[in-house]
């Protein structure tokens, strides 16, 4: 690896995707089989107090002891068929668990003598039904209830209806009891003899009656919000069912089930700091009133759910720093341990334990009307205005219902299109409502901006800028003419900001107040920048022999492959202007439908003149997802600048199977190429002949600015007398400095291929240091380090045992 490379995997912007953690405490963490990817966890408690976590990979299913909680400890692994899916219910001194790839059957792991001996067992039975036996092969989820009856979800019987297993009268024996209606069932929950079906493919929850096993009835149906129900979960009085759709930007939703023939969606809740990006709900499980849900790219979320007509995020985690959306981050959660202790499980990083701070919420209710009229007013905004953002709105008759995880003084902000905003100084209390009600004055959109675009150096104007004037409530869009004058009327009064579109100068914004007639000079700086709402004037082209996929300038249209990975992004990327990004293939569909087929797209920049900079740094981020077909995998996504004179490459992807925007890319120019006044940048990606596969690319956020990414002085000469043994290693490494003084601030940084800082050693009197105990399987890069000065850089391979 060169020295560019090395610092750029070292140095690498994170683009900000984790969320803000709150009232979850990191206990213990156990990621040793990340290269396997994992899927859900369950809980088991043996007779003597001790807790344990069961949690699947792709290859198996692994029991930690929590005798120490702070480090969990593999006590068990349980071989099984390649699955994505494995899902975990405990009974008794057993726990259940199921495969949804292979023909495994239910698997049961024995605990009696744990941690000692674990031992397990796949039970394969031959089921009649209806006259039909067929072998129990593989399912896709269970529950067991409080008398020991299981209920295995989406199985190869039955066309994946519920199946009821005794699995209480012989212990570790189960024995087949009865079947519920022929419909494919997700997952489920049960109590006192009633089923709640997740029945994912019609888009429905169902009420089914197991009193009788003779006689398996269905009660009620109800459609959910996304009409992909995943999963479900009673109150504890059993009045409320709580669920998830696993589709992108969809919700938790709260349904009154208190009278099954008129069940109504009380409410429904997602992360609003996210909202949009194509983040998805997984698992949610009740407990005590609070829904501890696993968040998929949003980590973990506890909401307070003891008025379900109210649901409000008290506490949140986030497990995975990488993109917004897809399937990659929290995909269970188990909230029931005795001692309180939250588990979590992560697809790429495996096991946590989390302390919770359980607290309920502080809640602000209220009614929101016209000022004038005094009728209520529907589709009202109403925001606390505090770090963790959240979001309301009035329903039909004014009413709104919201919170905060805290109690305090707060100031809410409440906003409507035409009426002038309204704020109040509230007094919340943790567990407690606070009423607020308020009247907005109405108002008429009578203001006028009008201006001029100038060079911010010497304020000469600049003609044919696309303005984009936005607040929260609020969108105007307007042009200058060849003066670099323009004029936009009938606007709401408010506060706004103008963001430009002119190729060669920077977006902005620059904030102005338009209180009637406004007039404002909106001054451009010189540089190049586009997150791609404006039309600036890339140029898409493509081989005469490719048939799909060429670039598109549009607002994504996401796509899946095999049910599980993001193949083209659904949405662009989080923090830049608007919603538009470039896609290759925007048809959505099938994951196949319009990817790049048969050639190469091209994505080539207006000229750059980048003799304006001294030290120009390149900044963007890309997707890239290449999957599918027969080797060779052949395909890339390569960035290339030209000056007029030559064409270099500055990055390549050419990995697989990865959904999600990259982090972000910053790439000094000066160490690839010379400068000119005649310079593009091109994206250039492709699956060519003869062997197709799954080929996606995306670009968002494009920016050149002044500066070093780098932000690192000269690397000193690399010393022979600096090593890392074993390398690779399976446990821990040494690295060895014998013989070197090195000053008492010096310290060893530990990156993982992504540029993300995993650990950081201070360094001591002692000539080495031991590493890689708490990493994951994988490359990572090592920085020895004083002050700016590295004064050691290289790599080390951890391998899985």
């Amino acid at each position: 690896m060169n020295r560019f490379l090395l610092l750029f995997f070292l140095c690498l912007s994170v683009f900000g995707y984790s969320q803000v953690d709150f009232n979850l405490t990191l206990v213990g963490q156990n990621g040793d089989y990340a290269n396997q990817r994992y899927n859900d966890i369950w809980g088991y408690v043996a007779p003597d107090g001790t807790e344990y976590a069961v949690i699947g990979s792709q290859q198996a299913s692994i029991v930690y002891s929590l005798a120490d909680p702070s480090n969990p400890e593999e006590v068990a692994y349980v071989p099984g068929a390649q699955s994505v899916w494995r899902d975990f219910k405990s009974f008794g001194e057993y726990i259940y668990f199921t495969t949804d790839e292979g023909e495994d059957g239910l698997g049961i792991i024995n605990m009696t003598h744990a941690p000692d001996s674990i031992t397990f067992e796949y039970w394969k039975p031959e089921i009649t039904i209806g006259g039909n036996t067929s072998t129990l092969r593989r399912c896709h989820n269970l529950y067991i209830d409080e008398k020991g009856m299981c209920y295995l979800s989406g199985c190869r019987v039955n066309s994946g209806g519920v199946l009821l297993i005794d699995v209480a009268t012989t212990p570790g024996s189960p024995q087949f009891v009865a079947a519920s209606d022929a419909r494919y069932s997700h997952d489920n929950f049960a109590r006192g003899d009633t089923i709640y079906s997740a029945d994912i493919n019609v888009g429905f929850f169902s009420i089914i009656d197991a009193s009788d096993p003779d006689s398996i009835s269905t009660l009620a149906v109800r459609n959910t919000s996304s009409n992909f129900t995943h999963n479900c979960w009673l109150s504890d009085d059993g009045n409320y069912l709580f669920t998830t759709d696993e589709r992108p930007n969809a919700y938790v939703g709260a349904y009154d089930i208190s009278n099954i023939t008129d069940i109504s969606q009380t409410d429904r809740y997602r992360p609003i700091d996210t909202e949009g990006l194509g983040v998805i709900p997984h698992n949610t499980h009740y407990e005590d009133g609070y829904l501890v849900t696993s968040w998929y790219t949003d980590g973990l979320i506890v909401l307070d759910a003891s008025r379900p007509n109210n649901l409000i995020p008290v506490a949140q985690y986030d497990t995975f720093d990488g993109p917004n959306g897809g399937f990659s981050g929290c995909w269970g959660a188990y909230p029931y341990l005795p001692s309180g202790l939250i588990l979590a499980s992560d697809v790429n990083s495996g096991l946590y334990v989390f302390e919770p701070s359980y607290q309920r919420a502080a809640f602000l209710e209220g009614t929101v009307t016209d000022a004038t009229t005094g009728l209520p007013l529907p589709n009202a905004r109403v925001e606390i205005l505090d770090e963790i953002q959240n979001r309301n709105e009035t329903d039909a008759l004014g009413f709104y219902a919201t919170g905060y995880h805290e109690g305090g003084i707060v100031e809410v902000r409440y906003s409507l299109e035409g009426y002038k905003r309204g704020f109040a100084t509230v007094t919340l209390v943790n567990g407690e409502v606070t009423i607020q009600d308020i009247a907005l004055e109405p108002i008429a959109p009578i203001a006028t901006v009008s201006g001029v675009t100038i060079a911010a150096t010497d304020g000469s104007p600049i003609a044919s800028t696309q303005l984009y004037i936005i607040n929260d409530l609020y969108t105007y869009e307007g042009q200058a003419d060849e003066n670099g004058l323009f004029n936009v009327n009938d606007i709401f009064p408010d506060t706004y900001e103008v963001y430009t579109g002119k190729w060669g100068y920077f977006q902005g914004p620059v904030e102005i107040v338009i209180d009637g007639t406004s007039t404002v000079e909106v001054p451009l700086t010189e540089g190049y920048q586009d997150d791609f709402h404006f039309d600036l004037g890339w140029i898409a082209t493509a081989d005469a022999s490719t048939t799909s996929g060429f670039w598109e300038r549009a607002d994504p249209v996401g796509t899946t492959y095999a049910d599980f990975f993001q193949s083209n992004p659904s949405n662009d990327v989080l923090g830049d202007l608007g919603i538009f990004c470039y896609t290759t293939g925007n048809g959505g569909e099938n994951a196949g439908t319009d990817d790049i087929d048969d050639g190469d797209v091209f994505l080539t920049s207006p000229l750059m003149d980048l003799t304006i900079y001294t030290n120009p740094v390149v900044s963007y981020n890309l997707w890239f997802f290449n999957v599918g077909g027969t080797p060779p995998q052949d395909d890339r996504l390569s960035v290339q600048i030209d000056n007029g004179i030559e064409t270099v490459e500055i990055e390549l992807l050419e990995d697989e199977e990865r959904s999600g925007w990259r982090n972000r890319s910053e790439i000094q120019l000066t160490d690839f190429i010379a400068l000119t006044e005649n310079m593009r940048i091109s994206f250039i990606s492709g699956d060519p002949p003869p062997v197709g596969h799954i080929v996606e690319a995306g670009v968002d956020a494009f920016l050149i600015e002044e500066g070093d990414p780098v932000n690192v002085t000269e690397i000193a000469t690399l010393e022979s007398t600096i090593t890392s043994y074993p390398n690779p290693f399976t446990n821990t490494t040494t690295v060895l400095w014998e013989g070197r003084s090195l000053a008492q601030n010096a310290e060893l940084q530990v990156y993982d291929i992504l540029g993300r800082l995993m650990a950081t050693h201070q360094i001591t009197t002692n000539e080495q240091l031991e590493v890689g105990a708490q990493l994951a399987a994988g490359t990572y890069f090592l920085q020895l380090r004083t002050g700016n000065t590295v004064e050691y850089a290289g790599k080390i391979v951890k391998v899985a045992p």
